[in-house]
């Protein structure tokens, strides 16, 4: 308040009864006195109703919660069905995402392996216009000079993978591993780039979920770009291409591009706990506590001039909240957030800091958060962050209520 303008005013009504006869001075004091005893009486009698009512539904709700159905045993299971059913939908997206993928560059897949394959064929055919039998300790295994026309097809690279008996013969000499091959122990037979990675992974079933697992297992992935960085060194004139084709492979199928794994949005959270709380399981203890939040919010409103609302509400939230266990209290968010029943109910809830206020609720995963666990939480991240921003009370005269408890 403003003292300068309250004091002007102060004077004014002492003056006035200063100016009363001594008859009218007792006359006035004494309705005055009755104005004030019946002002008292009321605030009195108003908390006496409102406390009755209030620790009658705090009983009603006590006795509610002792039935098996609101055990903390019972809403974990349920907790945990929401997080199933997470868990779910993601690997449906998930699924989505890579299927509508795989079915866009299925085409590519094929014929980009095809293209390795072929140029791959044609260094092979300058480096070794002919080949020979030996029976030397020393060999190698080297593409058949018959087998070395075009690739048309997936099929025949794998065939030439599979079946490297019947395809290649056997020739020494060091110089050709110390030129060609210098990492030799590391690269294994068959011998050409891409049989390699055929023998590598299984290309004839799926090609498309093949590419994926090289390019995103990291073992895999590190063969896979070796390989396709030596077949660049053996064909320098033709390292755009080959660069053009790694660089699609990890455009089209690499996770980060992807957007893998798929994060649920609200719609997909609403419509999980939506369905796990559509029951009628829970329907009374909403209902009580929608009720108890409501009457609090309601009592507390004439204390909103003199800056004491905030108190009010602490206190009888504080009580409400001591009757409940993490999981109930936890239980009530997930409603009040994203169940549709919930909607009115989040109304109430986001106004009494019942989960805590922004001291209580650290986004910090070195810090608990008062009033609950944060293991307890489905979404953990997204559930603090929708706690402290859409369930903190976030008024003036609430922030002027925290500095003067604060100061006292």
């Amino acid at each position: 308040m403003n003292i300068p303008y309250i004091t002007p005013f102060l004077s004014k009504i002492l003056n006035f009864f200063l100016a009363l006869k001594p008859g009218e001075k007792i006359s006035t004091l004494a309705f005055i006195v009755s104005i004030f005893t019946f002002f008292i009486t009321s605030l009195i009698n108003r908390k006496n109703s409102f406390d009755n009512l209030f620790f009658h539904l705090i009983s009603l709700l006590s006795d509610i919660l002792k039935l098996d159905k609101y055990s903390s045993k019972e809403i974990t299971t349920t907790f945990t069905t929401i997080s199933s059913a997470s868990t779910e939908i993601i690997k449906s997206r998930n699924n989505e995402i890579k299927e509508k993928t795989y079915k866009l560059h299925e085409i590519f897949v094929k014929d980009s392996f095809i293209e390795l394959q072929n140029l791959h064929l044609e260094w092979f055919k300058e480096a070794f216009p002919a080949t020979i039998n030996t029976d030397q300790k020393n060999v190698i295994p080297v593409r058949k000079y018959k087998y070395l026309q075009k690739v048309n097809s997936l099929q025949d690279i794998f065939n030439y993978a599979k079946h490297a008996d019947k395809y290649y013969e056997y020739k020494p000499t060091e110089t050709f591993l110390e030129q060609f091959y210098p990492d030799y122990e590391y690269v294994e037979t068959p011998d050409t780039i891409v049989e390699l990675i055929f023998d590598e992974v299984a290309f004839e079933s799926d090609p498309c979920q093949s590419i994926f697992t090289l390019i995103n297992d990291p073992q895999k992935k590190e063969r896979f770009l070796f390989l396709l960085e030596h077949l660049s060194s053996l064909l320098p004139k033709r390292r755009q291409e080959i660069d053009r084709i790694r660089d699609d492979f990890f455009n089209f199928f690499d996770l980060t591009t992807l957007k893998i794994p798929y994060t649920l949005v609200d719609k997909d959270k609403k419509l999980i706990v939506s369905i796990a709380l559509n029951s009628k399981q829970y329907e009374v203890f909403f209902r009580t506590s929608h009720r108890v939040l409501k009457i609090i919010l309601a009592f507390s409103f004439p204390y909103y001039f003199i800056g004491m609302h905030r108190t009010i509400i602490n206190k009888y939230c504080g009580i409400f909240r001591t009757q409940l266990s993490e999981q109930q209290l936890l239980l009530l968010f997930y409603n009040a957030e994203f169940s549709k029943r919930g909607v009115k109910f989040k109304k109430i809830v986001e106004k009494t800091n019942l989960f805590g206020d922004i001291s209580e609720l650290p986004l910090s995963k070195d810090d608990e958060p008062t009033h609950f666990q944060r293991k307890i939480l489905i979404w953990e991240d997204s559930d603090m962050k929708n706690l402290r921003n859409d369930y903190v009370a976030k008024n003036f005269s609430y922030f002027i209520n925290k500095i003067f408890i604060r100061t006292i």
